[in-house]
């Protein structure tokens, strides 16, 4: 084996070392390599020879039914060779596959081959032949594939369709403009190969990265941490890890490799993700219809949600490890840590490479354990539902993890065959039997019984249904069943030397989720003993919560019209409606500015498309937001969409129609965010502040008024529409659509105009700092108008915060039946559903908007954000409890509390630029990566609680030549924290800012960002002391302390 390289360096950054082994390297690689064939982890020659002789008859069989499909579908005297070719990809293609492991393996076809034919004539051929066994199909996968074992060897089969008339025997799959025009599911299936190929590129030593992955692979798989589905890492992760770790000590021997890798990744800063190249300095397609696929968290808001990311270096350039959960990265990185102490005692002569790759016990590291038994009446059927219920069981264990009782969740990758007599019930003792077991650590400081039934429930739900949605391939015969097992029941289950196998080890406590005076040791109660899920599937139902309420607040009682009175009339002191002149001023702009937007467009048209210019209205402004739903306070910024026509494009609305507005004198404060989730300019008009989206639809020439606004609300017009335009239509579709959806406008007006109010007055008002912003409060609002139609708005204002207090969060809360049947497949990936995406799983507050494509409105909400708004929903139904009964005025709800009097600590963020305009754009950019930093606070695990105010403040000391605004982050550190730390959190939220800032066209280096982190009693060094004895002192009752008295276990659920 040879070592060192002249290649020059591959990767994101330089090597961290170049150095070329030492002898003692190379003496520790051979007995590494020993190591290595005593656990049987290489495959003996004639194995090897009769795989590739199985390769050779599977793609001598897909050549034969390439042909047979050509004859079928273009004739006999087509007059051509189709071809055909069968690729290898994963351990095999990177030489790394192990004695009796499977082969990945992918048919590649020409256009005229659909995938169908793959799944119908081609299935059918191997069925038909004698050295297949164990057939099966997998149609429905996000990766379709046969698998079978011919001449007993495993094989995965994919398949592809090329839009190429003929596949020759040298047929390539490195170039990316192979992937255009092709569907999702043959880039997928390609990308096997792909990916494979572009690591072996990467890599500056094939042969050492080889062995070290290897070794990594035994290690992984003896260590219970070897499965992509169930939420671990998976063979092309693996590859990437050990890649990247090549790229950074090249001329390393594999063992010192293998210590490198658990050195690096157990120190590494997730969730950064892991890359093998600079995908932005090469030459990359344009292929629009596959820049959905590229993970790239600045544009995607469910790439931000993943907790591990490694990057396959193949475009579509996609995260290999999406499934990670915090638990199953929690076992991973404890696992890293004692690879690395065990590989450090290899190299200091304590210990042999066998003690590394030694299998550990799994179940002497809990106490606590959930069996899942799967049962099917034949091999054949329990092969194809156990493979459905692996594919589950990561949604249960994040349903685990959500659930405060849980410290920690660790699945067993290995499926086990259970003792009989079996331990759950059965209709037939001769069925055929897998068992996994979910190993627990239970938090036992919680003042109530341990109850798994709700997380039980729901992965029966999710099994059953993924059944009804193919009741072809499954019967009832197929059953799973979950059950509670205590350690020393184990027996019971496994045979002993099952039990005993592998090296005991001693689990770390893990750090409690919930602090309580009481630390006693508590049992599980015997009724939460054995915790089994019932194989039902209910529709979809409210919260039973309100049953109590709904008769008290069913018509208007005498004092609710009394209270009513009151409540308008401290609405209209507090914010005044607007005067007749000013709301006809305000029309009078939306005019002018309706009118500026068809004038332009009517030239564009002319620009673009001279004598053939079609014939073109103009194009229309559209209100949407607060204005349309009639909720508008005194000098608040009007919500407006320019829609235009076809050949109207984003780029000639900020750039052309940003020139008008710039050079108009009605206009003031012109400020373009093109790069915003969803792009917008910013604008006073006539003095009127105004946020201007823009959508362009697939019409040559807009209607008006009511018939436009009917179009609009057409699902159809949306499917071909790009998502940054879908985004903007949506701001008025929802609006459109709560506004059909409600039984009372005015009522829903009123108490919607209170909770505003109440939002702002409290420092909970802003989306984009991660609270609920004006569409999250009116769904809310709105359904509680749904729940009770006949309720006066007090009655309704309490209900609000009843619901708020008490609701089962995460459940989602939604003003209509959410939809079930595909409407457009490339809009259905971002309508909100938990069941099909991981991400939507990690929403702690879903509020759904009601328009299509469906849509979490409260994504950016934090267990932080949440905690606040919870502590504010409780003081305030307190407070209306006192106002019904008489004791307190409306007055004293709406009252602004001080935000400086809640917290001990504080953090103020500087923004600071040269010009207002430059000031405008380098402060929203710095508003919306906020919750970055607050996330960073909250995974420090310092604090229990950070809380940011979403108003700026002035300096104290103002600059004459600079604009200047604050922001402060209230901070309660956890009981018993005196020392925090916060400067590692304040450089990462630093760095992001100036990443993005620096792709800003106004950038420069006069725009800073400086920070102070200090006690409550410093702040008048900060700000004003108007601004600190602004509003009334919050008080912060006893009864609560992190739990709401009326529903303690459900805030207690989303907030450990």
């Amino acid at each position: 084996m040879s070592f060192g390289s002249s290649v020059p360096y591959l990767g994101v950054s330089q090597p961290i070392s170049e150095q070329l082994p030492l002898e003692a390297d190379i003496l520790e690689t051979e007995r590494l390599v020993s190591t290595l064939h005593s656990f049987n982890f290489f495959e003996p020659d004639e194995e090897l020879q009769k795989r590739m002789e199985v390769l050779r008859q599977i793609n001598s069989m897909v050549k034969e039914w390439i042909v047979a499909v050509t004859e079928a579908k273009l004739g006999a005297d087509c007059g051509f060779n189709p071809g055909g070719k069968l690729f290898t990809f994963g351990s095999y293609r990177l030489g790394v596959h192990t004695r009796g492991a499977d082969i990945d393996s992918l048919c590649v076809a020409p256009r005229h081959v659909d995938r169908s034919d793959f799944f119908g004539s081609f299935y059918d051929m191997l069925k038909r032949d004698s050295n297949v066994s164990d057939l099966h199909s997998v149609e429905e996968a996000f990766v379709p594939v046969i698998k079978l074992k011919y001449r007993d060897i495993e094989l995965d089969v994919l398949f592809a369709r090329l839009a190429a008339k003929q596949i020759p025997d040298d047929q390539q799959l490195n170039d990316d403009e192979i992937l255009r025009n092709l569907d999702e599911k043959s880039v997928r299936s390609l990308n096997g190969c792909r990916v494979a190929d572009e690591i072996l590129r990467l890599v500056p030593n094939g042969e050492t990265f080889k062995v070290t992955l290897r070794a990594v692979k035994l290690w992984a798989k003896n260590h219970g941490i070897y499965s992509n589905v169930l939420g671990f890492l998976g063979g092309v992760s693996w590859a990437i890890l050990v890649a990247r770790t090549c790229q950074l000590y090249p001329n390393a021997s594999p063992s010192r490799l293998l210590q490198k890798f658990f050195l690096v990744f157990q120190n590494w800063n997730w969730p950064h993700p892991v890359i093998l190249r600079d995908n932005d300095s090469e030459r990359r397609p344009n292929i629009p219809s596959l820049e959905t696929l590229v993970w790239d968290p600045r544009t995607s808001n469910s790439d931000r949600y993943h907790l591990m990311p490694i990057i396959t270096p193949a475009y579509p350039e996609q995260n290999s490890t999406f499934n990670v959960t915090k638990s199953t990265r929690q076992v991973m990185t404890a696992e890293f840590e004692e690879g690395l102490k065990i590989s450090t005692e290899v190299f200091d002569g304590k210990a042999g490479w066998d003690k590394l790759f030694e299998e550990v016990n799994f179940f002497s590291r809990y106490r606590h354990f959930i069996a899942l038994v799967c049962l099917a009446k034949t091999k054949e059927d329990h092969l194809v539902y156990c493979g459905l219920v692996e594919s589950k069981i990561r949604f249960l264990v994040a349903a685990f993890e959500r659930n405060p009782a849980v410290n920690m969740v660790h699945v067993n990758p290995k499926q086990f065959e259970p003792l009989r007599p079996l331990q759950v019930p059965t209709d037939h003792e001769d069925c055929t039997v897998t068992v996994w077991f979910i190993g627990l650590d239970l938090n036992k400081q919680l003042k109530k019984n341990i109850d798994l039934a709700k997380e039980i429930q729901l992965f029966g739900d999710n099994v059953y249904r993924a059944t009804q949605m193919n009741p072809k391939m499954y019967n009832d015969d197929m059953k799973v069943h979950p059950s509670y097992v205590r350690k020393s029941d184990l027996e019971k289950w496994l045979p002993m030397e099952t039990l005993e196998k592998g090296r005991k080890v001693v689990a770390k406590k893990p750090e409690r989720k919930s602090e309580g005076r009481n630390n006693r040791k508590r049992k599980l109660s015997d009724a939460n003993e054995e915790v089994v899920a019932k194989k039902t599937l209910e529709p979809f139902k409210e919260s039973s919560l309100w049953d109590d309420i709904k008769n008290a607040m069913s018509s208007h009682s005498e004092m609710d019209t009394k209270l009513s009175k009151d409540l308008l009339a401290t609405l209209e002191s507090l914010t005044p409606s607007e005067d007749k002149m000013t709301l006809k001023r305000r029309q009078n702009a939306l005019r002018e500015l309706e009118q500026l937007i068809s004038e332009w467009v009517v030239q564009l048209n002319a620009e673009k498309n001279g004598a053939e210019a079609v014939s073109c209205s103009g194009g229309r402004l559209l209100t949407c937001g607060s204005y349309r739903l009639g909720v508008q306070d005194r000098g608040s910024d009007i919500d407006c969409l320019c829609v235009v026509p076809r050949f109207v494009t984003r780029e000639d609305f900020f750039d052309s129609f940003f020139e008008i507005l710039r050079a108009s004198t009605r206009a003031a404060d012109v400020n373009r965010i093109p790069e915003a989730f969803v792009p917008v300019i910013k604008l006073k008009f006539r003095g009127f502040e105004i946020d201007l989206l823009f959508a362009q639809v697939d019409l040559l020439d807009l209607p008006s008024g009511a018939e436009l606004e009917e179009r609009l609300m057409d699902d159809a017009l949306i499917f071909n529409l790009d998502m940054k335009s879908v985004r903007s239509l949506n701001s008025l579709r929802t609006s459109c659509e709560i506004r059909r959806l409600l039984p009372n406008e005015e009522n829903f007006r009123v108490t919607l105009k209170a909770v505003k109010l109440w939002a702002k007055r409290h420092s909970i008002y802003s989306n984009a700092l991660g609270f609920l912003g004006g569409i999250s409060w009116t769904i809310l609002v709105a359904r509680v108008c749904q729940m009770h139609p006949e309720a006066s708005p007090p009655r309704l204002l309490d209900a609000v915060f009843r619901l708020m207090t008490t609701w089962k969060w995460p459940e989602p809360i939604l003003l209509k039946e959410a939809s079930t049947t595909s409407k457009c497949r490339r809009l259905d990936k971002f309508v909100w559903n938990p069941q099909a995406n991981q991400r939507d799983q990690m929403h702690l507050m879903p509020i759904v908007t009601p328009a299509y494509p469906e849509q979490n409105s409260a994504v950016n909400v934090s267990i932080f954000h949440l905690k606040v708004m919870l502590r504010e929903s409780f003081e305030a139904l307190e407070m209306t409890k006192e106002i019904v009964e008489r004791k307190a005025p409306w007055s004293r709800l709406f009252e602004e509390v001080n935000f400086f009097s809640r917290y001990k600590y504080f953090v103020m963020i500087g923004c600071t630029a040269k010009t207002r305009e430059e000031h405008n754009a380098f402060s929203s950019l710095v508003e919306a990566k906020i919750r970055v930093l607050m996330g960073a606070l909250m995974e420090s695990e310092q604090f229990l609680l950070a809380h940011v105010s979403p108003q700026k403040f002035d300096p104290l000391r103002k600059s004459w030549n600079r604009f200047s605004k604050n922001w402060f982050i209230g901070l309660e550190p956890l009981r018993g924290k005196k020392d925090v730390s916060i400067g590692d959190q304040l450089l990462y939220f630093n760095n992001e800012v100036f990443f993005w800032a620096q792709k800003m066209p106004c950038f420069n280096q006069l725009m800073a960002l400086n920070f102070e982190f200090i006690p409550a009693r410093d702040l008048g060094r900060l700000t004003s002391a108007e601004e600190l004895k602004k509003g009334r002192p919050a008080t912060r009752k006893r009864k609560y302390r992190g739990e709401t008295a009326i529903s303690k276990r459900h805030h207690m659920e989303v907030c450990a």
